[in-house]
Formats: C-alpha cells, structure tokens, sequence
C-alpha cells in the first residue's frame, strides 16, 4: 500500500509503501509433526499443539520437521505463560541436552524470517552445515552441551542448511523477535 505525507500547505512532502501482513499461525500435535508453510503467506510456526501451549510439557520428546516455505516465517521457541518463561522443546531434565526433543528448521532464510523468544538466553552455534539453537538453561552465560549430573542447557532448534556462526541471544521478559540479517 502506498500513502502520501502533505504538509500545511498541502504540498507532498514523502511519499512511502507499507506492507501489511496476515500471519497465518500453524500448529502442531503432541507427537511428531511435518509441517509445511504456503508460499508467499506470513506465517507464524508454532508446532506443538495449540492444547499444549497452555499447560507444559511443550515439544518435549518430540522432533518437529518444519518449512514455512518463501515469504516472511516466524519460528517460535519460547513464549510467556502466566509471567513466566516457558521454553519450548525442553524436555524437562536439567542434566539432558534434549537431543531427542527440537524444532528443526528446514528453509530458514536469514535475511526474511524471524526466531521468537520471551526472555531468556540462548546460544547459536554451528554443527558441520547446521546451526543449534541453545537454551541457556543453567544460566551460567556459556554453552554447556554435555550432559551432567548438575544442569545443561537445551537444545531447542536446528536450522538446516543455515549456518549463523556462535551468537548469544538475551531476550526481554517480552516476546522479542530476532532476525539474522
């Protein structure tokens, strides 16, 4: 859509475009899902079951295969629920890295699509062609991916194909969006 700026005088002072878009929210079940995005539509991925947002365990002990397709899609990880943080896909034990419980991206597109966290720390790091997404889950601002007898963090995403290098994100206590541009 494009609109017009006038001054007092009205004379055109700008002249500027405005997309808006849609989001299209696609969820998932309690077990392992496949998940395709269209073309083209703003879509926000959240593939565990819209039940299961409400009460935890969310994604825990499942893997999720998920394709938003071209267009701006929107992969959320973690998300507020009555104040407090609840991180998606962690499988509940403090001494596993949740090696068999993420959201594995597979057309992630770095200059378009976003990742959603609600407070927190996270960690990225590549993997041969892959990039993790970490959980700070022990809070101790390093990455701690070997599972022990005191507390690891959490495997939470694995963007395919895609590697953004070691970055740490600190998210608000508001939902934040991250893009990698």
């Amino acid at each position: 859509m494009l609109f017009s700026l006038f001054d007092a005088k009205k004379q055109q002072v700008a002249v500027s475009s405005l997309q808006i878009l849609d989001t299209v929210a696609l969820w998932g079940t309690g077990g392992n899902d496949t998940i395709t995005g269209q073309d083209q539509v703003c879509e926000l991925i959240t593939a565990v079951s819209a039940a299961g947002i409400k009460t935890p365990p969310t994604g825990a002990g499942q893997v999720d295969v998920v394709t938003g397709g071209s267009g701006v899609d929107m992969f959320q990880l973690s998300q507020l629920r009555s104040r407090r943080l609840q991180v998606l896909y962690d499988d509940g034990n403090a001494r596993s890295v949740g090696l068999s419980d993420y959201m594995q991206i597979q057309d992630f597109n770095s200059s378009e699509d976003l990742l959603r966290f609600a407070g927190g720390v996270y960690f990225s790091r590549n993997n041969g062609s892959d990039t993790e997404i970490w959980w700070d889950r022990n809070n101790n601002g390093s990455l701690s991916t070997t599972d022990n007898t005191t507390s690891s963090d959490e495997l939470i995403a694995i963007l395919k194909n895609v590697q953004l290098g070691p970055l740490t994100i600190s998210s608000t206590a508001a939902p934040s969006w991250v893009m990698y541009a």
